[in-house]
C-alpha cells in the first residue's frame, strides 16, 4: 500500500472514530415526544438517523478525496473510504439494535 493511500485511510479512519465517539445515542429519542410515540416512531426515527449518519460519512469522504484528484492513487482511496464507511455504518446500525432491543 502507497503512503499516500495509507495515510488518507488512517487519516479517515480515525475523523469516523472520533465521529462515533461523539455521537450519543441516548439522545436520538426526542425531546418530548411520550414514550408510546417513540415506541411507535423509533424503527422510522432510527432509519433516518443511519441513513443521515451515512450520508455526512459519503460528504466528508467526497470532500477528502477532492485533496487526492491528481493522484494516481485516486481510485484505491476511494475504495477504502467505502469500506471505512460500510465497517462504521455495520457497526453503528449494531449497536443502535442492541440499545433500543429491535
Amino acid at each position: 500500500m502507497d503512503d499516500v493511500v495509507f495515510n488518507a485511510m488512517t487519516s479517515f479512519q480515525f475523523f469516523c472514530n472520533d465521529f462515533f465517539k461523539q455521537k450519543n445515542i441516548d439522545k436520538l429519542i426526542p425531546k418530548g415526544m411520550s414514550r408510546s410515540d417513540w415506541n411507535g416512531k423509533k424503527e422510522s426515527l432510527l432509519a433516518e438517523e443511519i441513513e443521515s449518519v451515512a450520508h455526512y460519512l459519503d460528504e466528508q469522504a467526497s470532500l477528502r478525496l477532492q485533496n487526492y484528484a491528481a493522484s494516481a492513487n485516486k481510485a484505491d482511496i476511494e475504495k477504502r473510504f467505502t469500506i471505512i464507511i460500510e465497517k462504521a455504518m455495520e457497526s453503528y446500525k449494531a449497536k443502535i439494535k442492541s440499545y433500543y432491543l429491535f
